[in-house]
């Protein structure tokens, strides 16, 4: 799973997961040019055991995010701060989830 911190009109911070960490960030830099967005920090959080850990960390990780911040896409967040996802995303893959979280509705 990585973060990325993204500066530009909108600034933002994304949560993702990928296989091949490489391609991906090769993927996200090339569209952030396109928008004139740059990419200011990326953190990389311990490897998972499979695709099945993984995407439930990541689902961990924007449900905590969402707590806080309003996501602009599925795995993106406005304004948001670096430190808190990079936060988020190390406890999630901390946790080796052995079943799926189910997302708990907002405080009211």
């Amino acid at each position: 799973m990585y973060v990325l911190e993204i500066a530009g009109p909108n600034p933002r911070v994304k949560i993702g997961r990928t296989q091949n960490l490489w391609k991906r960030i090769d993927q996200h830099l090339r569209e952030m040019n396109r928008y004139q967005y740059g990419l200011v920090n990326a953190h990389l959080t311990e490897p998972l055991p499979d695709e099945r850990a993984l995407k439930r960390a990541e689902v961990q990780a924007h449900a905590w995010m969402a707590r806080y911040y309003q996501p602009i896409t599925r795995e993106e967040y406005a304004h948001a701060d670096y430190e808190f996802a990079v936060t988020c995303a190390n406890a999630a893959a901390g946790l080796r989830l052995t079943r799926p979280i189910r997302k708990q509705p907002p405080p009211a």
